[in-house]
């Protein structure tokens, strides 16, 4: 695979299942619902790329950090975006009801888009999660290359 391993095929996993989520859902949105049902379904979308891009993003700058560190990083990560959302709530329920359909039926394909394209990007990686067994080939005892 090119790239860079593991999180590069996250994120282009992630970033080409919204993008195809987009295909068929602006032009039903543009259809059934006008410039407002657009509008609702682009801004659905472009919140679940936001904040899922943001922690593939931070993760990756976090990276080669000591694990008790990236652990802190995604909780607080995770902190803000709950209490981002505590603010976008309220701001969507006061949309218009195209606005809020729309948008709510952009941010729930966008999620399940996003989420499956993380799961085949993840599984196309091939990386191992876990470590060999000591005293197996590769083990964890250094037998590596022997």
């Amino acid at each position: 695979m090119r790239g860079r391993g593991l999180q590069a095929s996250m994120t282009r996993g992630a970033l080409v299942a919204a993008a195809l989520v987009l295909v068929p859902l602006l032009p039903l949105a543009l259809l059934l619902g006008g410039g407002r049902g657009l509008l609702g379904a682009v801004a659905g979308v472009a919140l679940v790329v936001a904040f899922g891009g943001s922690t593939l993003l931070l993760m990756h700058l976090v990276r080669r950090a000591d694990p008790a560190l990236q652990m802190g990083v995604a909780l607080t990560v995770y902190a803000t975006k709950a209490g981002l959302l505590l603010v976008a709530l309220p701001l969507a329920a006061s949309a218009d009801g195209g606005v809020q359909r729309w948008g709510a039926l952009g941010v729930a394909a966008a999620v399940l888009a996003w989420t499956t394209g993380l799961l085949v990007g993840t599984a196309r990686a091939r990386q191992l999660v876990y470590d060999e067994p000591a005293g197996s080939p590769g083990g964890a005892d250094g037998l590596r290359g022997r």
